[in-house]
């Protein structure tokens, strides 16, 4: 589900079971996430966001590459930022 962007002009996408409320995990997680990697978007963290974790790093894409955060307490839960 695509969320719009990030504060820094990333797209954010949620793969997601929970709906349209999950835009604003997503926002959460990815302002997090910017905020944890600065400038080195290359490093892997851990980040909080709504009371569960999500483990974020760069995913090798087709023709660029994408940050993936996945929920630590669900899997199945997912955000995507894309350039």
């Amino acid at each position: 589900m695509d969320c719009g962007q990030a504060s820094d002009g990333l797209q954010v996408i949620a793969l997601t079971t929970k709906g349209s409320p999950a835009c604003g995990t997503a926002h959460r997680v990815a302002e997090a996430y910017l905020k944890a990697t600065h400038d080195d978007h290359r490093k892997v963290v851990v980040v909080h966001a709504d009371d569960a974790r999500w483990k974020c790093r760069e995913r090798r894409g087709e023709p660029n590459p994408y940050t993936e955060c996945v929920k630590l307490e669900d899997r199945a839960e997912k955000v995507r930022l894309l350039s």
